[in-house]
């Protein structure tokens, strides 16, 4: 939808996007504020650090990501897996530190894998681009490259508040 509709329907796409990432994290993100603001500041700021770094490398190395890319993705599947057995356990055994130490590991694995994700997306949104595209063509490639990277910011503040939480 990004390349076929209108560019007023792909920044739709994309903002609605971006406000179900906000209502999705506003809950999450109040009750940590609650706790500790200090804490969502640190999560945001090595957020911030964590992207902007694997932006950089995935933007400036040689190496093909793509591949690496496909083996993340399995990666983080089997993750989400564990997540929710992790979820139905503790629900029905109570919330232990064994449950605890394994959420902090799936959301320590999510964080990595994530940043590599984010390396990869940059390198795309790299190879995309092309010096001869004009108007709506380059407008199109920015909104998709926007919409590519903002998911894995998100995805990345979120795993590290929670491990924030736990500390």
């Amino acid at each position: 939808m990004m390349f076929n509709g209108s560019i007023a329907k792909a920044q739709g796409i994309f903002w609605a996007y971006v406000a179900t990432w906000g209502i999705g994290i506003s809950p999450i993100v109040s009750r940590y504020l609650g706790i500790d603001p200090s804490m969502v500041m640190s999560a945001f700021l090595t957020a911030s650090i964590t992207f902007g770094v694997m932006s950089f490398w995935g933007y400036t190395t040689k190496k093909d990501l793509s591949g690496m890319a496909n083996t993340v993705t399995m990666i983080m599947l089997g993750l989400i897996v564990a997540a929710l057995v992790n979820l139905v356990v503790s629900f029905f055994t109570g919330v232990t530190g064994t449950a605890i130490v394994i959420s902090m590991l799936i959301s320590g694995a999510f964080v990595v894998l994530t940043a590599l994700l984010t390396a990869w997306e940059t390198q795309a949104v790299k190879e995309m681009y092309d010096a001869s595209d004009v108007g709506d063509t380059a407008t199109r490639k920015s909104i998709f490259g926007a919409f590519m990277l903002y998911g894995s910011f998100v995805s990345i503040f979120i795993n590290l508040l929670q491990i924030f939480g736990f500390l």
